[in-house]
């Protein structure tokens, strides 16, 4: 009982005093409005939600919470040395650091944050006498790595859809045919919202009734994305007629694209 105490207080401590780093970013980023703040502050957040993860992956003792463990204790250990050898700015000094003592404790910190997490997938690589994952652990292992595909796959298409609205929102000459596809792209985005929801229900009507307002939601901001990006590609620095090819190759990509989200809902559906 001690040894899980130090285990998850550490964790716990860890998660906290990395928050307070990313607060501090946060409030540089605000006063400053420099991206590079920004980016030190997702970077300990992730770091953060790591530390607090990692001790709940050791106690399992299982062989796919180790690789799991591995893996996100390497990318949290690559994460904080991004910031400590400075790639984002200068990594600490601000609102919250503004003396010599907390500075230097601060980066000795995550010096040493960096090391552990690095010294804890060493640790769960070479880790043995490791149980199997139950068949409800396996079932809920799939279930949330299908919930965070979506979510990874959810954020790039929702890029697409604004990148393609504001390009045709943007354009010199605006129209009601312009407008009305920037407008059916970004409603349409939001409808992604609910695919991690529908990916963590059982199955069942209400998955079934998620999926569907995803497809009939979803699908039209893809097919009005294809003639969006086809006329706003002048507007990203696309300009000349040497360009047209790759304009027509993108709008067609777009339209094959939008087929095989379509096909992987309507199986989902079917699945349900």
């Amino acid at each position: 009982m001690k040894k899980r105490f130090v285990v998850w207080g550490t964790g716990g401590l860890f998660y906290l005093l990395l928050l307070i780093l990313a607060g501090n970013s946060m409030l540089l980023a605000l006063f400053s409005g420099a991206d590079d703040y920004w980016w030190q502050m997702w970077c300990y957040v992730f770091a953060a939600i790591a530390g607090l993860l990692i001790p709940w992956l050791i106690s399992l003792r299982t062989k796919w919470s180790a690789r799991l463990c591995a893996v996100l204790s390497l990318l949290a250990s690559v994460d904080l040395l991004v910031v400590c050898f400075g790639v984002f700015r200068y990594p600490l000094y601000g609102p919250l650091f503004d003396d010599w003592p907390t500075v230097i404790f601060g980066n000795l910190f995550m010096w040493g944050a960096a090391i552990a997490f690095l010294l804890i997938s060493v640790f769960c690589c070479f880790r043995r006498n490791l149980r199997e994952a139950t068949s409800g652990e396996l079932y809920w292992l799939r279930r949330v790595g299908c919930m965070f595909l979506s979510l990874v796959v959810g954020f790039a298409l929702m890029a697409l859809l604004y990148i393609g609205a504001l390009a045709v929102a943007i354009y010199e000459e605006n129209s009601l045919f312009k407008i009305t596809l920037a407008y059916i792209c970004v409603i349409s985005s939001f409808t992604l919202y609910i695919w991690p929801v529908a990916e963590l229900l059982p199955r069942g009507v209400w998955r079934r009734v998620c999926f569907r307002i995803l497809l009939y939601g979803l699908t039209p901001g893809l097919l009005a994305s294809a003639p969006s990006y086809f006329i706003g590609f002048p507007t990203l620095g696309f300009h000349g007629e040497e360009y047209f090819p790759l304009r027509i190759a993108v709008s067609l990509a777009l339209l094959c694209g939008t087929a095989v989200i379509v096909w992987f809902i309507l199986r989902r559906i079917k699945e349900s």
